[in-house]
């Protein structure tokens, strides 16, 4: 069952780029991080779906070496404990220990996992052959957004 779990995460995965809903908000998150100094705040749950594909696309725009990449959305694991994470994924329920396989697939749910990000980069280059023409094709960047982008993330 955790494996039939972690497929259906991994197909989900495949899509986020596409989901519209994101493709709006990473386009709107480019746009500020071109055009404004100083930090931005995104908030999350998990750090490692929406949000951590979001970092994970502005690290590859920077050039950021893809181990690096990983490594950085692997930190998400670190932050708090993973029965904390499970049970906020859960609204705040505690399981019980007879819920072992529950606990299991909220893991799976809840813990970042390098498969997962590399599926979506994976979708990424299938369909676009990288996360330049990806940025360009879906969110709209143009040659000069990602030059100003790259000027304020890297001065």
């Amino acid at each position: 069952m955790e494996e039939s779990v972690r497929h259906k995460m991994l197909l989900w995965y495949a899509k986020l780029p596409y989901q519209p809903h994101l493709v709006n908000m990473y386009r709107q998150y480019f746009e500020v991080l071109a055009c404004n100094s100083g930090p931005v705040l995104v908030c999350c749950d998990d750090g490692k779906s929406r949000t951590g594909l979001l970092a994970a696309l502005v690290q590859s725009v920077l050039g950021m070496h893809w181990d690096d990449i990983l490594e950085d959305y692997l930190f998400s694991n670190k932050l708090g404990t993973e029965s904390a994470r499970i049970a906020d994924a859960a609204g705040g329920l505690t399981m019980q220990p007879t819920h072992r396989g529950s606990l299991l697939l909220n893991s799976v749910r809840t813990s970042a996992e390098t498969s997962l990000l590399a599926s979506a980069f994976d979708s990424i280059r299938d369909n676009h052959g990288g996360i330049d023409l990806y940025c360009r094709e879906v969110l709209g960047m143009t040659p000069a957004l990602k030059d100003r982008l790259i000027g304020n993330l890297m001065s």
